[in-house]
Formats: C-alpha cells, sequence, structure tokens
C-alpha cells in the first residue's frame, strides 16, 4: 500500500484546479490544501477561468450531470448557501423563489 510521506515533489511548473460550482470543488480544496505547495498546485476559486491560466499550464477541475447540478444549484440557492455560505437573495431570485417552490417547478416551466 502506497504510504504518504508528506513530501510534495516540486513542479517546473504550476498545476491549476479550476472550481466549477456545483460540483464538489469545496470539498476537493479542502481535502487538498494541506498537501498544495505554494507556487505549484493552485487551488482556484470560481472567478478564476482556463483562459486565465498560461497555455503550457496544466489543468484539472470536475464536471457533474447538469440535471443534477440545475437541482443542487436550485436549493442552494433558496437556502441561499446555508449552511457553508450565506448569500442573501437577488431582486430576481426573491421573485423566482416567491414563484417556484422546486427546482422541477422551474424546469417545466
Amino acid at each position: 500500500m502506497p504510504h504518504y510521506s508528506g513530501d510534495v515533489t516540486p513542479r517546473e511548473r504550476p498545476l491549476h484546479f479550476l472550481h466549477i460550482g456545483k460540483t464538489g470543488g469545496t470539498a476537493v480544496k479542502h481535502a487538498l490544501k494541506p498537501v498544495a505547495a505554494p507556487g505549484y498546485l493552485m487551488l482556484h476559486g470560481h472567478d478564476v477561468r482556463l483562459h486565465d491560466v498560461a497555455p503550457d499550464e496544466q489543468v484539472f477541475f470536475f464536471l457533474r450531470d447538469p440535471l443534477s447540478r440545475f437541482v443542487s444549484a436550485f436549493y442552494s440557492r433558496q437556502r441561499e448557501g446555508r449552511p457553508r455560505y450565506v448569500v442573501p437573495w437577488t431582486p430576481d431570485e426573491e421573485a423566482a423563489f416567491g414563484r417556484f417552490r422546486t427546482a422541477n417547478e422551474l424546469a417545466r416551466r
């Protein structure tokens, strides 16, 4: 069985993790943070896009089934991001959640 020694082998170029919303990126970043060598494993937030990374640098990210992602995003915003975050609704979200109580109601419109 492989054993992790805590040593991180330096890379010549950074490896970038792009965080795509509602794909488990927060958990991935939490798990990788203890072994992320500064300047080598870059754990980005939602604001960094593929075109922000130099063409000769490596990137990885996770995808999710689009329907599952839609449902997850709907209920996350309905809870205003709770329990991890608290991001109040915009006026448009307030109107939408007043009209649609479930993700299915919105999807069927």
